[in-house]
């Protein structure tokens, strides 16, 4: 007997992005995602370049929504004051 019941699975993994890497999820849309990343930098200098915070390298962007299927993002990172830009995209789903 078939149920006609759908089943929904859920993500693997909640957010958009895991660590640098990206994740299969992806916003709905007209969702906007406001992103800020950093690296710290050399902690052994400790209380004087304030624990890798006074030269850690920091990405800032976001990540909105399109259709159901594409999202686009665009951010600036502080290393060599580089921007990004980018494109995910749904290409097949679970049935």
């Amino acid at each position: 007997i078939k149920s006609k019941d759908k089943d929904i699975d859920m993500a693997v993994f909640q957010g958009l992005q895991i660590c640098n890497m990206q994740s299969t999820k992806l916003p709905v849309k007209g969702e906007f995602y406001f992103v800020v990343s950093h690296r710290f930098g050399d902690l052994t200098e400790g209380i004087n370049n304030f624990f890798g915070l006074d030269n850690a390298l920091t990405k800032i962007g976001g990540i909105y929504g399109v259709t159901n299927w594409l999202a686009i993002s665009a951010a600036r990172h502080t290393y060599n004051k580089t921007y990004e830009m980018g494109a995910k995209y749904k290409f097949a789903t679970k049935k």
